[in-house]
């Protein structure tokens, strides 16, 4: 997908916005003469997430009052709008700025969101250690994740947290990279390089059990791990099995891992996975039975697109409705810019 290709799509995107329409990526590609199949869709996808985080087009995002914000309901799988902000979005910055928040103590505290009545929903990384979410493509996912990454970032210093990310599309978490807490990523979307940080994981836990000393926490970010797992099932390799199993291991030493996906289905979240992530947040889905899958009950088919971050949090004692907080790209990209190692934009 080269970046012509990517610049036109966004022209296009910000005609169908001044027409308040939806847009599907699969048209996208027929217009620009190129195959339209559900990879190349994806990969579109995840080229404009990260050109239009990179502010490659910033005329696109004018004083960052537009975004790619949501798949509309109805108009097809991987169909984004270009909406103004909802008014009722829950603001990351407003929350890290509220006194409830400031009066916290930990520094791991993640301020995910707020309630139904307003209230500010908290979870603790060293309590819940793993996080397993999922929903449809475009309900907030990765917004989530981002919130979790940015918040724990401006608590702790680099030499006390570090993130390492396996992104399935290779685009998504760029503005992570190249800063200080980055451990090591695969920022590139191929299997070898997938294989030699999950290698690399398993290896600095086996470090850790050997040498018992204060290590920093670290959080692994594994985006859309279900098109990582069958990639490693077709090249009939156990690494991300090995991986799985090593994550109680790897909790006792202070790595922790946040896993998403797209498919909630038994091929993929088995009762062991579900052992092991027993805090799961589950945005909209398509049916009570991808509900179940995840929070193992009905209710996420009924949260609503239009919202993004609408979702469930089940945690071992409850299941709480919430509102995700949400940071805006130009905001994040302009907070790890005082964290970078090199000179990115």
């Amino acid at each position: 997908m080269t970046k012509d290709n990517v610049i036109k799509a966004l022209r296009m995107l910000e005609e169908k916005y001044h027409k308040k329409e939806g847009y599907n990526t699969i048209q996208i590609l027929k217009q620009l003469k190129i195959e339209s199949n559900r990879n190349n869709a994806k990969l579109l996808r995840g080229c404009l997430r990260s050109m239009i985080s990179k502010n490659v087009y910033p005329e696109f995002l004018t004083a960052g009052e537009y975004d790619i914000v949501y798949c509309p309901k109805g108009k097809g799988s991987g169909c984004y709008r270009l909406s103004e902000y909802d008014v009722n979005y829950i603001s990351l910055k407003e929350i890290l700025l509220s006194n409830e928040y400031q009066n916290l103590c930990s520094p791991y505290s993640i301020p995910l969101g707020k309630d139904k009545n307003g209230k500010l929903v908290i979870i603790n990384l060293e309590n819940i250690q793993n996080l397993l979410i999922c929903g449809m493509s475009g309900t907030g996912k990765t917004s989530a994740i981002f919130t979790i990454l940015i918040s724990l970032i401006l608590q702790n210093k680099s030499e006390n947290f570090k993130i390492i990310c396996i992104d399935s599309m290779g685009v998504e978490y760029f503005p992570f990279l190249n800063t200080q807490y980055s451990l090591f990523n695969a920022e590139e979307s191929s299997y070898q390089k997938t294989f030699q940080v999950i290698d690399s994981i398993i290896q600095e836990t086996n470090n850790r059990l050997k040498l018992k000393t204060k290590f920093p926490k670290v959080v692994c970010v594994i985006d859309d791990f279900a098109n990582i797992q069958s990639d490693f099932e077709l090249k009939k390799s156990n690494k991300f099995n090995d991986f799985i199993n090593n994550i109680p291991l790897m909790n006792s030493v202070g790595i922790y891992v946040i896993m998403s996906t797209t498919i909630p289905t038994k091929n993929f979240i088995t009762d062991k996975l579900k052992d092991i992530f027993s805090n799961r947040l589950a945005f909209a889905v398509l049916n009570s039975i991808d509900s179940n899958m995840i929070i193992n009950q009905a209710g996420a088919e009924n949260l609503h697109t239009s919202n993004p971050g609408d979702c469930l949090l089940k945690t071992k004692e409850n299941i709480k409705h919430l509102r995700c907080s949400y940071i805006r790209s130009q905001d994040m990209i302009s907070i790890l810019k005082h964290y970078n190692t090199s000179n990115f934009s």
